[in-house]
């Protein structure tokens, strides 16, 4: 089967959604086998491009092609190849209010960006069965990125306004290579293989420039009418992962399995950052500690013990890894290697009531080690306002983590209900360290053993009664965590509360409609400042089928956005609609649609870190109407 597309538009429009990426991956039901690859592949950079409607203007060149083939009765070949280029403008407006220091200020930050964005994708699996003990599975990814931008920013504020404008460039590959093998090795073993191969490359480059001087203290500028800084990076790693498992079934209710796995990862990583002078000459920022040249090994040697049984309707299954792991470092020809054998826990629950009501539990205690960006230990421009200096005496973060899920469905009453909690605790984590001087920072990091605690309450209900289905879900969460500013360590505390609540019909010959009121709101404490935010949401869809030939489909969204904190209220609403005709059998179709037509400018969204809070609005493209003719081959 060969499945060909392309597309040309400036409209913004992606033609290949992120369901079509999924079906190039497989399938919903293949990934939903395997959660952590559906997360994975919903929070890739391709997937959030795809996803993304922020732009005033859009124009796209895209094209994609799909094949899966069975080559013989145990083998089977399937793979795509995605091309995109697109350019795009986007434009933003934010307002951040710096908090947690002596003179709190709010700072207006314009930014704008002319963005020039293209990528390849290809990926090729092979399937081999050769019989019913075995099978092997091979994948192989690539990645070709280019993306450059233009950009100009605008900052004002009490103490200092400035214009900058940032000119990027970015080039990467990635090469990703996965083999599975499984195979029965007799009546009560199965042993498995996996084990995967990534490569990546990446060469982003920076240039800013300014008639002002930035980072005063920071980064030793030469006196200039126009300041043009430049940043040069190179960052390559190797990473290899293997693990072979041993599934033992004792009897119907007891099983265990073994499993010995290494993680290895190499990485190497050179920045250099300069100013570039009027008369041709460089000025190097070395000098002041700026630039690195960093290696970073890291090796993760396990062993774990599974032990799964039955006892009723429940199902457990306790388990526990040994990890031993040995990193190194070197900084220029500055080394060091550390080690750590850690004991790490597992618990897992599962209460089956039936085939439609099932309760879930599970518990990790977890570990994670730093990057090597955050274990480069010389000076590095993070931004235009800040400067990062990474850590080499940083180790794992600890946390605890515990999750309880319920799940019922019936269809003889047309009910659906899931119930979701998740739990966090951070022992020990890698926090960083800023003193604030304006909107200038400069940030390093280091290891804090205060605890912080992170939970979230989710659940929906959904009950169908004749044509109408009823719809319920809410939200919360809870977030409180320490921030070291300015030589002092302060307690943050957010919270945040979502519901929905909706109805949707299933008419055959009348309008369909589906209609949702979302209420959210928002809390951030700060020392002793709080913030709240509120937002109202209404939307409908309606779609019509009529006439035998022709759908009709229009939504709706009414927006009411409110800072409390600071005094701002805004309300907008959006619109789109479509007339769509087209003969049964015929390859012709005609279409009439608006989108955006009351011309809203932009939406509207806050955020919280350590020590800013954030009101931003992202312009969005204007009212567009179009008269469309299609033909199918």
């Amino acid at each position: 089967m060969l499945i060909l597309l392309e597309n040309l538009n400036n409209q913004g429009i992606k033609s290949f959604g992120f369901n079509d990426y999924l079906e190039f991956e497989g399938g919903f039901g293949k990934l939903l086998d395997d959660a952590g690859s559906y997360f994975s592949l919903f929070n890739s950079d391709f997937a959030q491009y795809l996803n993304n409607q922020d732009f005033t203007d859009n124009i796209n060149q895209f094209g994609a092609l799909n094949i899966r083939q069975s080559v013989s009765k145990h083998t089977d070949v399937s793979g795509y190849l995605i091309t995109s280029n697109s350019k795009s403008q986007t434009a933003s407006n934010t307002l951040n209010a710096y908090q947690n220091i002596a003179d709190p200020f709010t700072e207006d930050r314009t930014v704008t960006n002319n963005l020039n964005n293209f990528f390849t994708i290809g990926k090729v699996t092979i399937d081999y069965d050769p019989s019913y003990k075995e099978d092997f599975a091979y994948n192989a990814f690539v990645k070709v990125t280019n993306n450059d931008s233009n950009g100009l920013l605008r900052t004002v504020s009490p103490n200092r306004n400035n214009t900058i404008t940032t000119l990027t460039d970015v080039t990467s590959l990635n090469l990703k290579q996965n083999v599975t093998y499984s195979r029965k090795l007799s009546k009560a073993h199965t042993a498995t293989l996996e084990a995967t191969y990534n490569f990546q490359n990446d060469k982003p480059i920076t240039e800013w420039l300014t008639n002002r001087q930035i980072l005063q203290g920071l980064i030793p500028l030469e006196d200039s009418a126009i300041y043009n800084i430049l940043q040069t990076k190179k960052s390559k790693s190797h990473n290899f992962n293997a693990v072979i498992k041993d599934y033992w079934v004792l009897n119907n209710f007891n099983h265990l399995y073994t499993s010995v796995g290494v993680n290895m990862s190499f990485n190497d990583f050179y920045n250099e950052d300069v100013q570039l002078l009027n008369d041709g000459s460089i000025n190097n920022f070395s000098s002041s500690g700026l630039g690195n040249d960093f290696g970073y090994s890291f090796i993760d040697t396990y062993l774990g013990l599974e032990y799964k049984f039955q006892v009723g309707i429940a199902t457990f299954k306790p388990a526990v890894f040994y990890h031993g792991y040995l990193w190194r470092t070197q900084q220029f020809e500055d080394a060091k290697t550390h080690s750590k054998n850690l004991f790490l826990p597992q618990f897992t629950t599962k209460v089956e009531f039936n085939n439609s009501e099932k309760l879930n539990f599970k518990y990790r205690l977890n570990v994670r080690f730093p990057g090597i960006n955050q274990l480069a230990n010389n000076f590095i421009l993070s931004n235009f306002n800040s400067v990062y200096r990474g850590n080499t005496q940083l180790e794992n973060q600890l946390y605890h983590s515990a999750t309880l899920s319920y799940y019922k469905f019936s269809l003889f009453r047309n009910l659906n209900l899931n119930l979701n909690t998740s739990f966090n605790k951070r022992i020990e984590s890698i926090k960083t360290v800023s003193e604030l001087n304006g909107i200038e920072s400069f940030n390093t990091t280091t290891m804090f053993d205060e605890p912080e605690h992170n939970w979230t309450i989710s659940g929906r209900v959904s009950k169908k009664i004749k044509k109408i289905r009823y719809n319920l879900s809410s939200r919360f969460s809870y977030n409180d965590n320490f921030q070291i500013l300015n030589n002092e360590t302060n307690l943050n505390i957010s919270k945040s509360i979502s519901s929905t609540i909706g109805i949707e019909t299933f008419f055959k010959n009348y309008p369909n409609v589906e209609i949702n009121y979302t209420k959210d709101y928002s809390n951030y404490k700060a020392l002793n400042n709080t913030s709240q935010f509120e937002n109202d949401k209404l939307e409908l869809i309606l779609e019509y089928d009529f006439l035998r030939d022709f759908i009709f489909k229009a939504d709706y969204t009414f927006d009411n956005y409110n800072n409390k904190s600071q005094n701002i209220n805004n309300t907008f609403d959006t619109a789109n609609t479509s007339l769509f005709y087209q003969i049964e059998d015929s390859p012709w179709g005609f279409e009439v649609n608006a989108t955006n037509i009351f011309d809203v400018k932009f939406k509207q969204q806050n955020s919280f870190n350590a020590f800013v809070i954030s009101d931003s609005r992202t312009y969005v493209l204007p009212r567009i109407v179009m008269f469309k003719v299609s033909y199918k081959l």
